[in-house]
């Protein structure tokens, strides 16, 4: 999916967002933790659109997978207060909007998963503590093995938080099939959706830690 994000064109979906589906609670799971359904969405071939074909080129993210798997990824919903989390199929995962939460790649019995904790804006917030405890209490306890991790807004350049500087920002992660990490940014106006479009401003490499950093 990553690969077909090209800077400069808009990224669109019918309706206003993803799915945020969960599995039913598993016992087996630390506290907090939450498994996001392994749901495929898929990234479109970009076209011309207004008159004539004129306007600038967009792509189009509809549910269900397809055959080119470089089209394919997985959605990662956010919620304030969890760590949500999503097998990792060897699927680009998307993931946000990001405000300063961290994404992490780790284990958890015996199986490899992406996922989002859900901090606040601010540390003193009380999901942004349940967040970071059930993460710290899951790495302690040995339920939990990390393996690598990232914070998509944190570190960046005052020029990168604020490239195409006419347009608003969104900030989204995305974890590729190597588990390599992205920053993408997306700018919009008052009235842009996810059916008008948002436009791809920049799609930054990120380097990742061993752990995080809370």
């Amino acid at each position: 999916m990553i690969e077909k994000v090209l800077v400069g064109r808009y990224l669109k979906k019918p309706g206003e967002y993803f799915q945020d589906n969960f599995m039913p609670d598993n016992p087996s799971f630390p506290e907090h933790f939450l498994e996001a359904v392994n749901s495929s969405y898929n990234i479109g071939v970009s076209v011309r659109s207004g008159f004539l074909g004129t306007g600038p080129r967009s792509i189009e993210m509809n549910e269900g997978a397809q055959d080119n798997v470089h089209r394919i990824f997985k959605w990662l919903p956010y919620v304030p207060g969890k760590v949500t989390c999503i097998r990792d199929t060897g699927h680009d995962v998307l993931t946000g909007k990001m405000s300063g939460c961290w994404i992490t790649r780790f284990n958890l019995n015996g199986i490899r998963y992406i996922g989002h904790i859900g901090t606040g804006s601010t540390r003193v917030l009380d999901g942004t503590r349940q967040a970071n405890d059930a993460w710290k209490n899951a790495v302690s306890d040995g339920r939990v093995t990390q393996v690598s991790a990232f914070n998509p807004t944190r570190g960046m350049t005052s020029a990168q938080m604020f490239v195409d500087k006419a347009l608003s920002k969104e900030f989204y992660a995305v974890v590729d099939a190597q588990g390599k990490f992205y920053t993408l940014v997306l700018g919009m106006t008052m009235n842009s959706t996810w059916a008008s479009g948002k436009k791809i401003c920049a799609v930054y490499p990120m380097s990742p830690t061993p752990y995080v950093c809370s």
